[in-house]
């Protein structure tokens, strides 16, 4: 989540949207499964904790 905010400053008035998100890989019976979170809550203290 760094980076978001700096991201979303360099992105205002150019036209461009900047979405907040998260991408969680992990493995499950033998497939690798990548976890997308979009528009994501990515100040919040229990996500950076669990992070």
């Amino acid at each position: 989540t760094a980076g978001i905010d700096q991201a979303q400053e360099a992105a205002r008035g150019t036209g461009l949207e900047v979405i907040p998100g998260i991408e969680i890989n992990t493995d499950w019976e033998e497939t690798e499964v990548h976890l997308l979170g979009y528009y994501i809550e990515y100040n919040s203290q229990s996500l950076q904790n669990t992070l």
